[in-house]
C-alpha cells in the first residue's frame, strides 16, 4: 500500500517541484521591476497630484511627490503631467535585477486662460479693458449651476453679487430679477443682445430660461437706458449662448430628477461643419408635480410641464464677417394655488398656459481694420391663457404680447478713440380682450452715440447718449458715462453714472402677485426718471481677487401699487409715488483660486426707502434684505474628474407689507452640497439644497385667512417654501 501510494503521488510532486523551480529560477518575459518617480519643481517643491502614465500602468504622486509603479522588463516611456506645469516624457530601460528611481523636474506653465470678451456695453472688448463695470459669470460656474437647477437660471443668478432672483408670491411660482435692489420690472433680460423674451411679464420670463446652452452671463448695473432704452432703467442681464468649436465639437445631454417630483431632460447639440458654417440645437422637456409640502392646502411648488426647442446657425466669412440666426419655440402649462377649493371659493386654483415663438439675427461686417457695421433684429410673440377657479369675474382671460426690434450701428476706431453711432426701432404691444383698459402698443425709434477714449495706458473712459422718441411721453434723452483707471492687472477702479427713464405699464413687480382683474386700468401716470452712480475697485494678488462697490440710485415718480381703502371694493391702482425712491448700498466680492480649490464669498448691504401710498410717509422698501452674504467653496480636480462644492447663503431681515402677523421677516441661512464625478464621457452628480429644511411656513401660515387687497391670497414670500430638496442626474458629453 505504501509503495502504491508513493507511486501515485510522485508524478504530482515532481510536477509541482518543477513548476516551483521554474518560477524561482527562470527569468520570464512578464517579470516586473519597481520604478519610483519623484516629481518636483525647479525650486525643489514637491509636486503632489502629478499623473504618471505608461502603456502598462498609471499612478499619481502623493503628498511627498512620490509615485511607485510596476513595469515589465524592456523599454518604457513615462509621461508625467500636472495641471499648471509643462508635461515631461522620460524614456528608460527596465531591468528586473534592480529597482529604478527617477527624479522628474516639471516647469511651471501658466494655464491657457481664454480672455473673457464682453459685449453688453455695445463694442466687444476684453473684460479688463472695458470702462463699464460688467459682472460676468462664466465657465465652470455656469455648468455647476446648470446641474443644480437644469430647468431655470434662478440658481445661476445667486452667484452674482448685487443680483437677486426675487420670488413673487403668486400662484404661478414666479420670480423677478432685482439688480442692486431695484424692482424687477426695471431690468431688461436679453439673449445675445436680443430681447427674445419680449415684453413678457417679469414673473415668468426669468424662470423659463434653460442654462445648458449658456456660455456666460453679463450684468450691467444701474441706469442703462442709454444702452438699451427705457426697458433697462435698473440694469441689463445679457445671456451669451454657446458657440460650436471647430475641431472639437462637444454636445451635451442631461437628465435630472428631484426629491420633490421634478424631472428635467435637455440636450445641446453642436456641430462646426466647415470653417464658415456651424450650428447648435437646444431641446428640453421639464415636469414638476404640483406639491403641497406642508399640507396647508396651498401648492408650495406649482405644477409645471414645459418644452422648448431652439436651433441656431453660425456663419463666419472672410475679413471677420459673421452672422448668427436663431428661432425658438416654448410651450408651458402651470398649475398653482390651492390644491383644493374650499366651499367659500378662497383660495383658488390658477392655471396658466403659455406659448412663445421668436426669431433673431445678428450680423457684423468689418470694413478694413477700423470700421464695423452691425445689425441686430428680432421678433417675439407670446400667447398666455389665464384661468382661475375664482368667484370674481374677469379672472379668465387671454393675453397676447409681441416685441419687434431692429438696431443698426456703425463703429470706427480712430487713434485712441472708438466711435459708435446707431439707430434702433422697438415695438412692444399687449392685448387683453377680457380686461378693458390694459391694451397698449408703443413704437419707439431711437438714435444713439458712444465714444470710448483711451487717454493713456492706465486711463480710459466711455460716454453714451441715446434719444428715444416715445409716442406717449415725447422725446427723452438718456446718458451713461464710465471711467476706468488701472495699474496693470493688479488694481482697477471704475466710476459709472447714468440717467434714464421708464414708461409706466401695468406689469410692475407688485402687480404680478395679484389678479389683473382687480387692477384699476392705469391712467395719468407720469414718466419715471432714474439716476444712478457706482464706484467699483478691484484688487488682485496671486490667487486672490477682491472687489468692492459703493452704489446709489434715485427714481422719481416711481410707480407703486396703491392698496388704500379709497379704491373700489377689492381693487388696487397704480400711482406715482409722492417722493423719490432712494436706494444705496455696498457690495464685497472675493474669490480665491488655487487648483484644485476655488472659494467665492459675497456680502451686500442695502438700504432702500420710498413714500408709501397708504401712509404718505417715507418707509423702508419691502422684501429687500439689509444684509445678505454667501460662501461657495469648490474642490475640483480635473485629472480625476471629481468635483465637490459647498454653498452657504444668509438672508437678513426684510420689511413685510402684507403679513397680518409680522412687519419684519426672520433672518435665515441655507446651505447645500453638490458632488459630481466624471466617468469617461458621463458626469454623474448629486445635489442637496437647503439642508436645514428652512421653510417660511415654519414661522407663520402662508395663506391669508381672507382675501387681501387686489384679491391677494398669500402673505409676502420672503423664505423658501419647498424646504430641503435633493436632485441627482447625469450629463453626457459626446461628439
Amino acid at each position: 500500500m505504501g509503495t502504491l501510494g508513493r507511486r501515485r503521488v510522485a508524478p504530482w510532486a515532481a510536477a509541482a517541484t518543477a513548476v516551483l523551480a521554474w518560477m524561482l529560477t527562470a527569468t520570464p518575459a512578464f517579470a516586473h521591476a519597481r520604478v519610483t518617480i519623484r516629481a518636483h519643481a525647479p525650486d525643489g517643491r514637491v509636486i503632489e497630484g502629478a499623473s504618471i502614465a505608461t502603456e502598462h500602468a498609471r499612478a499619481t504622486t502623493d503628498a511627498r511627490g512620490v509615485a511607485i509603479i510596476e513595469l515589465p522588463e524592456g523599454p518604457a516611456r513615462l509621461e508625467v503631467t500636472r495641471l499648471g506645469f509643462a508635461p515631461d516624457t522620460v524614456d528608460l530601460a527596465v531591468t528586473t535585477d534592480r529597482d529604478t528611481t527617477l527624479d522628474v523636474t516639471l516647469l511651471e506653465r501658466p494655464l491657457p486662460i481664454q480672455p473673457i470678451i464682453v459685449s453688453t456695453a455695445r463694442v466687444p472688448r476684453r473684460l479688463e479693458e472695458e470702462s463699464e463695470r460688467i459682472e460676468v459669470l462664466a465657465g465652470d460656474d455656469v455648468s455647476e449651476k446648470g446641474q443644480m437647477h437644469p430647468g431655470d437660471i434662478m440658481t445661476l443668478l445667486s452667484e452674482m453679487s448685487g443680483v437677486r432672483a426675487q420670488p413673487i408670491a403668486s400662484a404661478a411660482g414666479g420670480a423677478s430679477l432685482r439688480i442692486q435692489g431695484l424692482r424687477g420690472h426695471y431690468a431688461e433680460i436679453l439673449t445675445d443682445g436680443l430681447p427674445l423674451t419680449g415684453a413678457s411679464a417679469p414673473e415668468l420670463g426669468l424662470i423659463q430660461i434653460v442654462p445648458i446652452d449658456l456660455e456666460q452671463a453679463e450684468v450691467v448695473k444701474g441706469a442703462a437706458t442709454a444702452l438699451y432704452g427705457p426697458t433697462a432703467l435698473g440694469g441689463v442681464l445679457n445671456l451669451i449662448s454657446r458657440r460650436p468649436a471647430a475641431g472639437h465639437d462637444q454636445s451635451l445631454a442631461l437628465i435630472n430628477q428631484t426629491s420633490r417630483s421634478g424631472s428635467d431632460g435637455a440636450v445641446w447639440l453642436a456641430r462646426q461643419r466647415s470653417e464658415r458654417w456651424g450650428w447648435t440645437l437646444l431641446g428640453g422637456a421639464h415636469h414638476q408635480t404640483r406639491t403641497d409640502v406642508d399640507r396647508d392646502g396651498w401648492a408650495d411648488l406649482p405644477g409645471v410641464t414645459r418644452g422648448e426647442l431652439r436651433p441656431r446657425a453660425f456663419w463666419h466669412g472672410d475679413g471677420g464677417r459673421s452672422m448668427m440666426a436663431t428661432v425658438g419655440m416654448m410651450a408651458e402649462t402651470r398649475n398653482g394655488g390651492a390644491t383644493s377649493t374650499p366651499p367659500a371659493g378662497f383660495p383658488f386654483h390658477e392655471r396658466i398656459e403659455t406659448q412663445r415663438a421668436d426669431a433673431g439675427v445678428i450680423a457684423r461686417w468689418p470694413f478694413g481694420d477700423a470700421t464695423v457695421v452691425a445689425v441686430r433684429t428680432s421678433a417675439s410673440g407670446e400667447r398666455r391663457s389665464h384661468d382661475a377657479d375664482s368667484p370674481v369675474a374677469g379672472d379668465h382671460y387671454d393675453e397676447l404680447r409681441h416685441t419687434l426690434f431692429t438696431e443698426a450701428t456703425w463703429s470706427h476706431a480712430r487713434g485712441r478713440v472708438v466711435w459708435l453711432v446707431g439707430a434702433a426701432l422697438r415695438d412692444d404691444a399687449y392685448r387683453n380682450a377680457g380686461l378693458k383698459g390694459l391694451d397698449n402698443e408703443n413704437t419707439v425709434p431711437a438714435l444713439m452715440a458712444q465714444a470710448t477714449a483711451m487717454a493713456t495706458s492706465w486711463l480710459s473712459a466711455t460716454a453714451t447718449e441715446r434719444v428715444d422718441a416715445h409716442p406717449r411721453v415725447g422725446t427723452i434723452g438718456s446718458q451713461r458715462a464710465a471711467v476706468l483707471v488701472h495699474a496693470g492687472h493688479t488694481l482697477e477702479a471704475r466710476l459709472s453714472a447714468g440717467a434714464g427713464f421708464a414708461v409706466p405699464t401695468p406689469f410692475t413687480e407688485e402687480a404680478q402677485s395679484i389678479s389683473l382683474a382687480r387692477l384699476v386700468p392705469p391712467s395719468g401716470l407720469r414718466t419715471e426718471r432714474g439716476r444712478s452712480a457706482s464706484l467699483d475697485v478691484t484688487g488682485r494678488a496671486g490667487a486672490l481677487e477682491v472687489n468692492g462697490t459703493l452704489f446709489g440710485s434715485t427714481i422719481d415718480h416711481a410707480v407703486l401699487l396703491d392698496e388704500s381703502p379709497g379704491q373700489p371694493a377689492g381693487a388696487v391702482a397704480l400711482i406715482n409715488a409722492a417722493g423719490p425712491t432712494r436706494t444705496h448700498g455696498a457690495e464685497l466680492f472675493a474669490v480665491y483660486r488655487r487648483e484644485p480649490i476655488v472659494a467665492t464669498s459675497t456680502y451686500a448691504w442695502l438700504r432702500a426707502s420710498e413714500v408709501s401710498p397708504e401712509s404718505g410717509h417715507r418707509e423702508d422698501a419691502a422684501l429687500l434684505p439689509r444684509h445678505t452674504a454667501a460662501l461657495d467653496v469648490a474642490w475640483d480636480e480635473d485629472e480625476s474628474g471629481t468635483r465637490v462644492g459647498f454653498e452657504l447663503f444668509y438672508i437678513g431681515r426684510q420689511v413685510l407689507q402684507h403679513d397680518p402677523e409680522r412687519t419684519e421677516s426672520v433672518p435665515y441661512a441655507t446651505c447645500g452640497v453638490l458632488a459630481s464625478q466624471r466617468i469617461g464621457r458621463v458626469t454623474a452628480y448629486v445635489n442637496a439644497e437647503n439642508l436645514g429644511n428652512v421653510r417660511q411656513t415654519r414661522w407663520a401660515p402662508f395663506v391669508l385667512p381672507a382675501p387681501g387687497p387686489g384679491g391677494r391670497q398669500t402673505v409676502d414670500l420672503w423664505a423658501p417654501l419647498e424646504g430641503r430638496t435633493f436632485n441627482a442626474g447625469a450629463q453626457l458629453t459626446f461628439r
